[in-house]
């Protein structure tokens, strides 16, 4: 199967709202993290092959504590460096 790893937004009212497919879980993650700083929110990945879902990726309240990838889009303003915003491109 291509793209097997499906990218869901959870809505406010707990519905799904389906963002895009992947070919892999560690693609899917990286998505996810690009997602969750250009749209805040809940996100879920889901294998379709296995019918598993995979990681709830939720908004902690600091952003210095979150795991994020070392190929993060960044920016540096003097001595502080910010994430480069993601454009959010949820249908």
């Amino acid at each position: 199967m291509q793209n097997p790893f499906d990218i869901m937004k959870i809505e406010t009212d707990e519905s799904l709202v389906w963002v895009e497919a992947t070919e892999s879980f560690d693609a899917a993650k990286t998505r996810v993290w690009e997602l969750m700083f250009g749209c805040p929110g809940e996100y879920i990945v889901y294998n379709q092959e296995t019918k598993e879902l995979l990681s709830l990726f939720t908004p902690k309240p600091a952003v210095a504590s979150l795991d994020i990838p070392d190929d993060m889009p960044k920016f540096t303003i003097g001595a502080e460096t910010f994430l480069q915003p993601v454009p959010c491109e949820i249908m």
